[in-house]
């Protein structure tokens, strides 16, 4: 049997797409499924669990900007000006939601490319929050997928089509 990861439309287009890529990806995505890593996203399925994410934070985003402020008054008064992330790990089922506020430079650290990440999503939220628009916190999400997509960098903004929320289980917040 097959990897049951690429659809055609024909076998004609079956068997181009076998001979000029599929054939070197087909067995590692059958060993990858055998190990229990999930399959590769393709964009589609990306933009969809995008959406997805984040309109399940944007209904607890009062929950999330709290602790991030309870955090911020625990600081000195020389740092309030530090960028803080709200790190959410979505990797595992777990019973509650598992936050945590850490500085931009811890954050930084995490993952792969996560500093070029986070410098490029910290210039565009100062930008945004200097317009006046209602926006924020950054958040940095550990999702379940493998490689680059383990980490998903994003500001909080209202979405453009929100999903009734599935009430979330209570967060449980660690701080570092």
């Amino acid at each position: 049997m097959g990897c049951t990861v690429a659809f055609y439309c024909s076998h004609v287009c079956q068997r181009s797409h076998w001979i000029q890529k599929h054939r070197q990806e087909c067995r590692a995505h059958v060993k990858n499924r055998g190990d229990g890593i999930p399959r590769p996203l393709e964009d589609r399925d990306q933009q969809l669990a995008d959406s997805m994410l984040e309109s399940e934070l944007w209904h607890i985003r009062p929950r999330l900007l709290q602790a991030q402020n309870d955090h911020r008054k625990s600081l000195p008064v020389s740092s309030a000006t530090i960028t803080l992330v709200t790190y959410i790990d979505i990797s595992i089922s777990k019973e509650k939601l598992d936050t945590r506020i850490w500085t931009l430079d811890f954050a930084k650290q995490v993952g792969p490319h996560s500093d070029l990440i986070l410098d490029e999503f910290v210039q565009t939220l100062e930008q945004e929050q200097q317009e006046g628009m209602d926006v924020g916190p950054l958040v940095l999400v550990k999702t379940p997928y493998p490689g680059p997509m383990a980490f998903k960098a994003m500001i909080l903004s209202k979405p453009a089509i929100e999903v009734p929320s599935h009430n979330i289980s209570p967060m449980k917040t660690y701080v570092h």
